[in-house]
């Protein structure tokens, strides 16, 4: 099967075309420079990935979820185009690092973000290729697609709603010696280092993206942030080590 430019209404419907011919394999989907992966296994969804930044997002999703998995220690040959986050998964359910539970809840993460990012093109273009795969957990892809587009409504009913949420925030430090900070503003102040997102922010605040874009919306109104724009990090065992803090716990990016 194969799905010639469509709109988002047409990948919906595709989706759930997907999911009735309970089909396996690979939905590629793109968008002049991004491209996604969504991967079935009879109908219902294994993992979903790509995006700006898809090692980003790995490193994010496993520090809220299990951070003490240091699943850079097999010192694996990882390639880009590989399906190289089910691998890591599969090898830690294998060594016992990380519980089936655990393992889910990264999927299901993922594909929270994931299909918000999608559901913001109004054109795709996308093919699919049946694939031989193995799964470790799978999910009901349209009641996560319908949480996307209500979460994508909310954002882009904010001021905000032009950017994405995979931009960083950088302190303003002259203006923010003379703007009266709120507990609330205090706190996201305190996860901005020019390396974190929004969706990071949102992450170790432990709160929605939708939750957090108003107060951002208003620090960066009063230049007390400023948006800046990050390029994705290299795949695990293949760039420099930064330490990233979360609550209760310290990830290494």
């Amino acid at each position: 099967m194969e799905l010639e430019d469509p709109d988002f209404v047409n990948v919906n419907e595709s989706l759930a075309r997907l999911s009735q011919q309970r089909a396996t394999g690979e939905l590629f989907l793109s968008s002049i420079n991004k491209h996604w992966y969504l991967y079935f296994f009879w109908g219902r969804l294994l993992y979903a990935t790509g995006g700006n930044h898809r090692v980003r997002r790995w490193y994010r999703t496993v520090a809220q979820i299990c951070p003490r998995w240091n699943f850079e220690e097999h010192n694996l040959n990882l390639k880009k185009d590989e399906f190289w986050e089910y691998r890591l998964l599969k090898l830690g359910l294998e060594k016992k690092q990380l519980t089936l539970t655990q393992a889910k809840s990264i999927i299901s993460k993922s594909t929270d973000e994931v299909l918000f990012d999608i559901v913001g093109y109004s054109k795709l273009n996308s093919c699919w290729l049946p694939k031989k795969l193995h799964p470790i957990a799978l999910l009901d892809v349209i009641p996560y697609l319908n949480t996307a587009v209500e979460r994508k409504n909310k954002w882009r009913n904010t001021g905000f709603g032009h950017l994405h949420p995979d931009v960083a925030l950088v302190v303003n430090y002259l203006h923010l010696e003379n703007f009266k900070l709120s507990k609330d503003c205090a706190k996201i102040i305190q996860y901005v280092n020019s390396e974190n997102t929004i969706w990071d922010i949102a992450s170790q605040l432990k709160q929605e993206i939708t939750e957090v874009v108003d107060l951002i919306q208003n620090l960066v109104n009063q230049r007390v942030l400023e948006v800046s724009i990050l390029s994705d990090l290299l795949l695990p065992n293949q760039g420099t080590s930064l330490t990233i803090s979360f609550p209760g716990s310290t990830c290494t990016y």
